[in-house]
């Protein structure tokens, strides 16, 4: 019953969300012209958005699979939305019914605005001037979102009779490691409220089921605070991630591990970034007879990102959506930073929103206290994402043109 009524709540927010958005547009009729539109809760969303520009696994001429030396999605448009007034998606996934729900109506708030036909200029416009392209399908990079929204956003499209598709990372990411595990056991770090909704061991477990395969071992581990330290950009962000992998791998061992573990999924969009932390820590083991034989010498490491842009294309493709244009892709960037004229009280030191005020909302509220903005309008986001987009050479060319 619980679950019904945060989806009611669900509904009825984005119903209001649609009404009082000035400048949203009827729901895009998916144009192939149109882009490809991804969010996010912070940076960690520019990794699948590497992804979706460079992954090459299909010839773009024939469309069979096979690399042909040029990105899937070549000349496509993207919107990409960071919701860095609201992260982390994690916290609110871990503070109960509450957060949950609220959690749900950001999600769906995302995909309303990448669905919309418009945007603020500034954090103190009252009426969104901006104008865009609605989006023609939607990708939510956030395992977190994945976890609690999906759901949501996807009954959303269905009940407005919408055309748009949505992809998840998590579904993309469980199927990827049961391909690659090899009958061994599974490893995932994910946020505290990722691993909370045991989104992971319930997705590989339904999807070996219908591939009528047994269900491999799932350890999985809640790291807090690194999505935050990577986040930030933290000195000590490698040290951490490197410390969460050895836990995972102790509290795999005290679980009674079975077989060695041969992939770790990174389930949260940001720990890809921490990818040589993780490598270094995984040398480190296998080179400890304390942890040697819990892993396989044959280990993979999974980004949930890279099948999330094969599915992507996948899905345009059946659609008849393909923009087959030739020349780079275009992106333009969005974040969401608080309204001006905030009452202080609402606001921290740096003059984000608060943690006490921005944990304590509940569903069913408008959302006033924070606007999507183009990136540009926003300085102090700015740093946040050149700085994750220097490790990601597709996104940093893309956002420097």
């Amino acid at each position: 019953m619980e679950g019904m009524v945060n989806m009611k709540l669900s509904l009825a927010f984005a119903a209001a969300v649609a009404s009082l958005c000035a400048a949203a547009s009827p729901v895009n009729k998916a144009a192939s012209s149109a882009p490809i539109g991804v969010f996010d809760s912070g940076v960690g969303g520019l990794t699948v958005l590497e992804q979706l520009l460079s992954v090459d696994r299909v010839d773009n001429v024939s469309g069979k699979l096979g690399p042909d030396g040029i990105p899937d999605l070549q000349g496509e448009s993207f919107v990409q939305l960071a919701d860095q007034a609201n992260l982390h998606y994690g916290s609110y996934a871990a503070s109960g019914d509450d957060g949950c729900a609220f959690l749900r109506e950001l999600t769906i708030r995302d995909a309303l605005f990448l669905l919309s036909g418009g945007y603020y200029a500034s954090a103190s416009e009252a009426i969104p001037s901006g104008r865009k392209t609605p989006a023609k399908i939607i990708v939510v990079a956030c395992n977190t979102a994945s976890a609690y929204g999906l759901a949501g956003v996807e009954t959303v499209l269905s009940a407005s009779a919408s055309p748009v598709k949505v992809v998840g990372v998590v579904n993309a990411g469980a199927r990827s490691a049961l391909d690659m595990c090899g009958g061994g056991a599974i490893g995932v770090l994910s946020t505290p409220g990722t691993d909370a909704s045991r989104v992971y061991p319930k997705t590989i477990a339904r999807e070996a089921e219908r591939r009528g395969v047994p269900a491999p071992q799932v350890a999985t581990l809640g790291c807090p605070d690194l999505a935050d330290a990577i986040q930030r950009g933290r000195a000590d962000a490698p040290a951490v991630a490197r410390g969460f992998f050895r836990s995972l791998v102790g509290k795999f061992r005290a679980s009674g591990a079975k077989k060695p573990m041969s992939v770790l999924v990174f389930g949260c969009t940001h720990y890809p970034l921490m990818r040589k932390a993780f490598e270094e820590a995984l040398a480190e083991m296998q080179a400890d007879p304390s942890f040697a034989q819990l892993l396989s010498r044959e280990f993979s490491f999974v980004d949930p990102a890279i099948e999330t842009a094969v599915e992507c294309r996948a899905i345009l493709a059946q659609e008849g959506l393909l923009a087959n244009r030739e020349g780079e892709s275009k992106v333009d960037m969005f974040v969401s930073v608080p309204s001006s004229g905030l009452p202080a009280g609402f606001l921290d030191s740096s003059g984000g929103l608060a943690d006490e005020y921005k944990y304590g909302r509940k569903a069913g509220r408008d959302f006033t206290d924070t606007k999507f903005v183009p990136l540009a309008a926003a300085p102090a986001e700015r740093a946040a994402v050149f700085g994750a987009a220097k490790s990601l050479p597709a996104v940093n060319r893309a956002l420097s043109r």
